[in-house]
């Protein structure tokens, strides 16, 4: 057999493989990426509600100024406001940093996967 055919086999056979092993991880790896976008849906919305509380104190604080900014009380009350703010921003960096708001990461086992993807067929 010449070294063309060979490789054609082997090609050849490597293709089956792949599509043999490939194809059944295909319904595993849509739950998995299923799992990260809810994840990363999840994140989004926690952030998103954070920073747009954050927003809503200081346009308060930016609205009232002009109207108080000889009042003392209302200095002390926006100068805590905004050290609240920076506090929380922060924090909310310090976390996004660390990845502990991501929730589980943890390895998958495609074997149970495959099991679980196959019974539910």
């Amino acid at each position: 057999m010449d070294t063309l055919a060979v490789m054609a086999v082997y090609s050849w056979q490597l293709t089956l493989v792949v599509i043999a092993v490939y194809v059944p991880l295909l319904p595993v790896l849509r739950r998995v990426q299923k799992r990260q976008f809810e994840a990363y849906n999840r994140l989004t919305a926690f952030i998103m509600h954070d920073i747009k509380n954050l927003v809503a104190q200081l346009s308060l604080v930016a609205k009232n100024a002009a109207k108080h900014k000889r009042n003392p009380e209302f200095i002390d009350d926006a100068v805590a406001t905004i050290e609240n703010a920076v506090l929380k921003m922060n924090r909310l960096m310090a976390q996004l940093k660390s990845a502990e708001i991501m929730g589980d990461n943890k390895r998958v086992n495609l074997v149970e996967e495959l099991r679980d993807v196959v019974a539910a067929k």
